[in-house]
């Protein structure tokens, strides 16, 4: 059964095991792990050049909170973390593809990322985001999305914004 969300039934089904049969919207979600690399690859590329350090990458997605959605067996979205200190994760990637955007799958995989992170015993994230990035899509500001669901600005580094959240048992 989808989860219910304050942007209502959105359709993120959460299977007991690969192939498990999917609701109507054919969606999906589950952790991610390095064999799913070379999806998350392909669906950034679109969006930017996906030449950074894929070793790094492909250890982070087998060890620390991460989530991938699936629709009709394609990755449409995906969010990966990284240990920056004890107790604390970096959002190292939130990406949405342009054709599901603003349908509440980033704000889903943020609360599941935050969910499993804190289950694991980390107390915060953090992230930046920097709108100066060569991209090779139409960006708009992230400070909205992230503000709305709990993360505050720390820092204003021109086109750079860093944002953190303290996770708590009632996040």
């Amino acid at each position: 059964m989808p989860e219910s969300t304050s942007h209502g039934t959105i359709g993120i089904h959460h299977p007991a095991r690969p192939g498990e049969c999917m609701p109507p919207s054919g969606r999906a979600h589950r952790r991610l792990a390095s064999g799913d690399l070379g999806e998350v690859l392909g669906l950034y590329a679109a969006y930017r050049d996906v030449s950074a350090a894929h070793d790094d990458v492909a250890r982070w997605l087998d060890v620390y909170p991460s989530v991938g959605v699936w629709e009709h067996g394609a990755l449409v979205a995906f969010c990966y973390t990284q240990r920056n200190a004890p107790g604390i994760l970096e959002i190292d990637n939130l990406y949405v593809a342009p054709s599901h955007r603003s349908h509440g799958i980033g704000a889903d995989m943020l609360r599941l990322v935050e969910s499993a992170a804190l289950a694991e015993g980390y107390q915060g994230l953090f992230l930046t985001n920097a709108l100066g990035l060569p991209a090779r899509e139409v960006r708009r500001s992230p400070e909205t999305f992230y503000v709305d669901n709990g993360y505050t600005v720390v820092l204003r580094c021109g086109p750079t914004l860093a944002f953190v959240k303290q996770l708590s048992i009632t996040d």
